[in-house]
């Protein structure tokens, strides 16, 4: 009989390695590739944005220190509110699909930052999120599409285009 699991998973770095494990009578065999996954489920969708939400909060002092140096200091506690905000709407409960992760962390981004960040940030996540409607996974067409909507979402809001004084 033949199995195959997933047996660990890369929690904080790059990519995500599977380990397969096939049961052959009384043999075990272990096959651990050295190629990264080419696609993610919702449910490593979900840990991946909990990971990106952690590093941004613990990054809140060098955003901060830098829009000092540039602005009003404040960039770095609002997106400090903002991933605390869509960690805990990630860690509600099961994300229903890999749409709703990054629709969850955009309303929740919006609702909680205020400001223009909130709008771009949370525009950019959740018209992300929209594309990628009806996808059981995450993959490099995946990110394609939630980075062109994300990035056309934020260019209606805001009626930017590439050259003006923004993040466009």
């Amino acid at each position: 009989m033949e199995q195959t699991s997933v047996c660990g998973k890369a929690v904080g770095q790059t990519s995500v390695h599977l380990t397969l494990s096939f049961d052959v009578g009384v043999l075990r065999l272990t096959i651990r590739p050295d190629m990264p996954k080419s696609s993610l489920t919702k449910d490593e969708v979900k840990a991946m944005l909990i990971l990106a939400c952690d590093r941004i909060i613990a990054a809140e002092p060098e955003l901060s220190e830098a829009d000092r140096n540039l602005g009003d200091g404040d960039h770095g506690l609002g997106m400090q509110r903002g991933m605390t905000a869509a960690k805990e709407g990630l860690d509600a409960g099961d994300v229903e699909s890999v749409e709703k992760a990054f629709v969850i962390v955009g309303t929740k981004m919006m609702s909680s930052m205020g400001g223009a960040s909130g709008a771009i940030f949370g525009t950019f996540f959740r018209n992300g999120g929209k594309a990628l409607a009806g996808r059981d996974s995450f993959d490099s067409a995946g990110l394609a599409a939630f980075l062109q909507a994300g990035v056309d979402g934020v260019k209606q809001r805001g009626g930017a285009a590439v050259g003006d004084k923004t993040v466009v």
